[in-house]
């Protein structure tokens, strides 16, 4: 099962070092989310709809956003809404199948 993060190029270069650790960075916080966790989309459709509409109002227009893909399974995962899921413990940079630049 592939999971998708979409996110700035600095912070995918970071997490393709380093994975990705559950926080509440620039974005989170701009969406009131309560708790240190990664955010990703359940389907290439939920990303790109979610990039259309209010994610891709949290990035700067001349920003470079990258979508990186991840192999989700085995994952423990938790879902609130149907067009996202999230983990509550680090994922690392092994699962990243890919990066690339939208």
């Amino acid at each position: 099962m592939n999971l998708y993060h979409i996110t700035s190029k600095k912070n995918a270069d970071k997490i393709a070092v380093e994975g990705f650790k559950p926080l509440i960075g620039k974005n989170s916080m701009a969406l009131g989310e309560p708790q240190p966790a990664i955010y990703f989309f359940p389907s290439m459709e939920d990303a790109e709809e979610g990039l259309s509409n209010w994610l891709g109002e949290l990035f700067e227009e001349d920003e470079e956003i990258q979508l990186i893909t991840v192999n989700g399974s085995g994952l423990t995962l938790h879902s609130v809404i149907s067009f996202e899921v999230f983990s509550l413990e680090p994922v690392s940079k092994y699962r990243i199948i890919s990066i690339q630049d939208i």
